[in-house]
């Protein structure tokens, strides 16, 4: 599903964002 793709990236891209800050 397009939706659960879409949020799963978001949750990678975000834990990444906070590990550098």
């Amino acid at each position: 599903y397009l939706v659960m793709a879409i949020i799963g990236s978001i949750i990678l891209i975000w834990e990444t964002i906070r590990e550098i800050i």
